[in-house]
């Protein structure tokens, strides 16, 4: 970590600093002038009042911030080897000093940031990882795309929602016309007639929001172009600095062909596809094929299976543009098909694979190709892909059986009915209620429905009367004669942890034995 003087000089304008001369150095420490300093060091800033500088000038090539509240004739001299750098006479020493502290601070959080960019683009093949941690740490949408301007990778993209250009590109892989036209107006991608162009540039004439390009070059040709869209927060210089390292890294992951960014290769596609099928299982041939091809996940995964109607299998290019757009969505290149479904492996560093607008986008995208997906619990390695990629589609067969409604469904959600559908017929199911509930049961149809409501009731509100009572919109008095009355009619013992249970367990399957739906 260091700071150039030009730097410095910017940061502490509001003092006016003046000087007759100076070197662009760069200074890794600051300190405050003290009499106890016996060796001036190079790379060292030092701050303090004209009157505390020792009579005669240091031989070293020194840089001091001084307040002058007394004439340096020897310092200012031409023979002087150090560099005086002058502030207002009025100001005080220790806001000075604060102010270069702030200064040097920041230089420290923009090295951290800018390190950890590094670091992990020395230890990831994944552009997407990479994205992820600049959207993380600058607090703006990110977009790469390639010189022509169609959809490579995005980050934090997916939040957006008043900027056409933004929206085009991550729901159709392509930017606008009128936005391409804009950009070619302005010279962005006409590198023979604009030559000397600057990496970073500002776009604000036609987005509703100022964007920042970053020019991703190859033999001074672009590459891709990284934008980051003024969306959250101001883009400050510190997240200039912060940008231009995240391209840097970007431009090297393209120029090695690290990253293979439309989809995955045939050669890992054959990889996830043996894992599906359980032809391969073997864990250290699995270990050595990941090393092999390069393939780094996040530690939480999850299998999504997409169902596909027959409108999509007799019409490939419906099929491909869905399987691009879902790409742009959920901006994961392992997609493959598999069985007549979408198979993704979906991988995620948070607890939950997607945020609420991430689930929203996706389930949208489903419904408007009126198609449902499927996902398996999340895991955490390849191992077992073939079982992951049966829950899944478990989740799809459990819900259409049951007549439930859903767009997605979670396997972890329909866990238990599945087991029990899977149990036998109904007559299976019916052996499984609790003895108390077919009592019920038996009794005319309207004593029947109330006790069981009253039961479920009181279950489902922890075995409290009060919010009993209230759930059922009834009387305190009403709900405790119910359920004495029970308890006589039936011997249900409300304190056995285990018949409560049974309890739950017998309204799941009057639950599935309503929806479900006869083959």
């Amino acid at each position: 970590m260091s700071v150039r003087t030009t730097v410095l000089l910017d940061w502490i304008s509001e003092f006016n600093p003046t000087y007759k001369n100076y070197i662009d150095t760069s200074f890794n420490c600051y300190s405050l002038l003290h009499k106890d300093i016996i060796k001036f060091q190079k790379d060292c800033l030092y701050i303090g009042k004209a009157s505390w500088l020792p009579s005669t000038p240091p031989t070293e090539e020194v840089t001091f911030v001084i307040v002058k509240d007394k004439n340096l004739p020897s310092y200012d001299s031409i023979d002087a080897d150090c560099t005086c750098i002058y502030v207002d006479p009025d100001t005080d020493v220790w806001n000075l000093f604060n102010k270069i502290q702030e200064c040097f601070s920041n230089a420290m959080y923009v090295s951290d940031c800018c390190n950890r960019i590094i670091e992990l683009s020395n230890s990831t093949s994944s552009l997407q990882k990479l994205l992820d941690l600049g959207y993380e740490i600058l607090g703006n949408p990110l977009l790469l795309v390639d010189p022509s301007l169609n959809f490579i990778a995005h980050a934090g993209g997916d939040t957006v929602t008043d900027e056409p250009s933004w929206v085009s590109i991550l729901s159709s892989g392509y930017m606008p016309e009128k936005y391409v036209d804009s950009v070619l107006l302005d010279g962005l991608a006409d590198e023979e007639n604009h030559p000397n162009k600057p990496l970073l540039i500002w776009q604000k004439d036609y987005l509703n929001h100022d964007q920042l390009v970053y020019r991703i070059l190859r033999k001074n040709s672009p590459i891709a172009y990284l934008k980051i869209l003024q969306y959250n927060k101001e883009i400050t210089k510190n997240d200039k600095q912060i940008l231009t390292v995240l391209g840097n890294c970007l431009c090297r992951f393209i120029n090695n062909n690290k990253v293979e960014y439309a989809s995955c290769s045939s050669l890992v596609a054959s990889f996830l596809l043996s894992l599906l099928n359980g032809s391969l299982y073997d864990r250290d041939i699995i270990d050595l094929r990941l090393h092999q091809f390069n393939i780094k996940l996040y530690d939480n995964l999850i299998l999504i299976v997409i169902e596909l109607n027959n409108h999509f299998l007799h019409d490939p290019d419906k099929s491909l543009i869905f399987r691009r757009k879902l790409q742009n969505l959920l901006g994961r290149d392992y997609i493959l098909y598999y069985n007549n479904n979408i198979v993704v492996l979906y991988d995620f560093k948070s607890s939950q694979p997607f945020t609420e607008t991430e689930y929203r986008n996706f389930e949208n995208l489903l419904s408007s190709y009126e198609c449902r997906a499927g996902t398996s619990f999340i895991f955490h390695d390849l191992y077992s892909l073939s079982e992951h990629y049966r829950t899944a589609r478990d989740a799809l067969y459990t819900s259409q059986k049951l007549n439930m409604n859903k767009t997605i469904v979670q396997y972890s959600d329909i866990v238990l009915p599945h087991i029990l559908l899977n149990y036998g017929n109904q007559n299976d199911l019916n052996s499984l209620i609790h003895p108390s509930i077919l009592t019920i049961k038996n009794m005319e149809a309207e004593k029947s429905d109330m006790y069981l409501e009253t039961i479920k009731a009181y279950i489902d509100n922890g075995l409290k009367i009060v919010p009993t009572a209230k759930a059922l919109y009834a009387h305190y008095n009403t709900v405790k004669y119910r359920l004495n009355k029970i308890v006589e009619l039936t011997g249900i013992d409300f304190e056995d942890a285990n018949t409560i249970f049974q309890l739950q367990l017998s309204f799941l399957i009057l639950d599935i034995q309503k929806n479900i739906i006869q083959e």
